[in-house]
């Protein structure tokens, strides 16, 4: 959990050569507004963003291919702006879809073909 807890984190973009987003590295980030994860993030492990409250856009490259219960009250999530396109997307596999943090990614907006440099604009 190398920024759990970190309450006065707003924006991250991770640095390439990140393969993973650990279990519990975002937990409970709750000032969290935006992050970028670099193309080669294959996995984000369960509960990363858990109670990132103020999350509200990610940026997800083509390289991702597991999501496990990952954003637990993460309601403030309107938008994921992925690499790849809408086949790709259903090519990655979301644990328990049913879930409170799969329905919060299920309902999200996504926007495909997004650049690294999608976030930039939002705030």
């Amino acid at each position: 959990d190398i920024f759990g807890g970190c309450t006065s984190l707003r924006s991250v973009k991770l640095p390439n050569g990140v393969q993973e987003i650990k279990k519990l590295m975002f937990d409970n980030c709750t000032a969290l507004r935006k992050i970028t994860l670099p193309e080669g993030v294959t996995t984000i492990e369960r509960g990363a963003f858990n109670n990132a409250k103020s999350l509200k856009y990610i940026y997800m490259p083509k390289s991702l291919r597991n999501i496990d219960i990952a954003f637990n009250q993460c309601n403030a999530l309107t938008d994921i702006y992925y690499a790849g396109n809408e086949e790709n997307w259903k090519n990655v596999s979301i644990k328990s879809p049913g879930s409170e943090s799969g329905q919060i990614l299920t309902q999200a907006t996504k926007h495909y073909n997004a650049s690294p440099n999608a976030l930039n604009t939002v705030s």
